[in-house]
């Protein structure tokens, strides 16, 4: 059994493209300030 058919559709899509931009070797400065930015929208949308 394929653990990905425990989580819904939306987490899935979710998973995929946040790993992928880890694997392209970005610079680590914008993925600081995408971090911080998502956090401040979760923080605010809270």
């Amino acid at each position: 059994m394929s653990i990905t058919k425990n989580f819904p559709f939306e987490w899935l899509v979710g998973i995929r493209y946040t790993r992928a931009g880890r694997r392209s070797g970005r610079n680590s400065f914008i993925s600081f300030i995408s971090l911080i930015s998502m956090a401040g929208i979760a923080l605010g949308v809270a």
